[in-house]
């Protein structure tokens, strides 16, 4: 299990141990003589962001580690494991736990994609303040060694992905249908043209994730396994689909190869998680650069560039943060439908909804100078864009013609 306790504890084990654990341990999970571990995940946490319930306190005894953690890689299997938990003050502490120990409890069982995993009880684990490793900083340390983790998991999909379109590849050529290999049809070359294209995107998607040079690469990894996840489950289901049947039955590599792909997908953060993460970074989380933005000011009369404080004001005072990350996150032309809703309610309880229409009928009888200077505002400011079909479209034409 490379990932788990090479890449993972092996790292953590590296960065903050001591020169004694390291020299217990590292040599001989290097030769794979002994398996160590991270214990993690927790239920109440999404994606193992907090770590509430696993705690290391004092006691009369000395620190007692309790808690319990969830899909534990090869939990049964590891002679060691390394476990997160809080103390006193809630600061985050990684310890090294043998497995051997009183007061360990298992329950083994596989995921989806076959991996053997399992649930970890503490209860009143003993645990020495030599176990505790040292890092400058816990919590950037831990998330340095998922970082790195994620991006060892887009390169494995991005083989999976290429295993995937090869077998499907070589079953379209030898698969005949009406006297014809399938693989000669049409719409089937197009679809394997897209799998072909998803495969190419995620190799580039992954040298983005390797470059751990980039300033912006834990960004990067994020963007690169949310770019990976939505189009490596893509590929699956359309090896799947072209294998007809028998792509689900456990006799073909395809079924298991997709499994994992989901599995994938979902470990160490599901696509939304991964875009909160790259919507974190300072660089990307503006929707406009205000630093590029028109000097309005210098171009304004008196009464308009007072309506454009206004503006601005009421854009800083009533659009809520929710709704500007949705308009960040959307990936088609006009925001999802409960945004534009809520949106609308807001500009409606201004009197700012209809634009374009006469004050006699509901609007705002904006020139259109005012009009250019609240939806440029309201670009700035990552509002969401007004779906024109009623209020541009609709309404005008019913005002002048109704």
């Amino acid at each position: 299990p490379y990932l788990p306790c090479v890449l993972i504890a092996g790292r953590l084990l590296a960065a903050g141990g001591s020169a004694a654990q390291r020299k217990q341990w590292l040599g001989s999970l290097i030769a794979g003589e002994k398996l160590t571990g991270l214990a993690h995940l927790e239920r109440n946490g999404r994606f193992g962001d907090t770590v509430t319930n696993t705690k290391l306190l004092e006691s009369a005894a000395g620190l007692l580690l309790n808690g319990a953690k969830m899909l534990v890689p090869v939990a049964a299997s590891l002679d060691a494991m390394l476990v997160t938990a809080r103390d006193a003050d809630g600061k985050l502490h990684i310890c090294l736990v043998p497995a051997s120990v009183t007061g360990i409890s298992i329950r083994p069982y596989r995921t989806v994609d076959g991996h053997r995993v399992g649930d970890v009880t503490f209860t009143n684990v003993a645990v020495a303040p030599e176990a505790i490793l040292q890092f400058p900083d816990t919590e950037t340390a831990l998330d340095e060694a998922l970082t790195y983790a994620s991006a060892a998991l887009c390169a494995e999909a991005l083989g999976a992905m290429r295993s995937v379109l090869d077998m499907t590849v070589d079953y379209a050529r030898t698969r005949k249908q009406f006297g014809q290999p399938i693989g000669s049809f049409q719409v089937l070359k197009h679809r394997l043209v897209d799998c072909h294209t998803d495969c190419e995107q995620a190799r580039c998607m992954v040298d983005i994730a390797t470059n751990r040079n980039d300033p912006d690469w834990r960004t990067n990894v994020a963007a690169a396994k949310a770019f990976i996840g939505e189009h490596a489950v893509a590929v699956g289901h359309e090896a799947i689909q072209l294998h007809g049947g028998m792509g689900m039955t456990d006799e073909l590599a395809v079924s298991h190869y997709h499994k994992r792909l989901v599995a994938i997908a979902m470990q160490f953060g599901d696509a939304d998680v991964l875009i909160d993460r790259f919507l974190q970074n300072d660089r990307f989380s503006e929707f406009r650069d205000v630093a590029t933005a028109l000097q309005l000011d210098k171009l304004l009369s008196g009464d308009d560039e007072k309506f454009r404080v206004e503006v601005r004001e009421f854009l800083a005072e009533k659009l809520p943060a929710g709704i500007r990350k949705a308009v960040r996150r959307q990936t088609c032309s006009y925001p999802e439908y409960d945004v534009a809703v809520e949106w609308q309610q807001t500009l409606n309880e201004k009197g700012w909804l209809a634009a374009h229409w006469p004050k006699d009928f509901g609007g705002t009888g904006w020139s259109p100078i005012q009009r250019f200077v609240f939806e440029y505002e309201s670009a700035l400011a990552g509002a969401p864009e007004q779906i024109p079909m009623g209020f541009r479209y609709v309404g005008p034409v019913i005002v002048h013609f109704g």
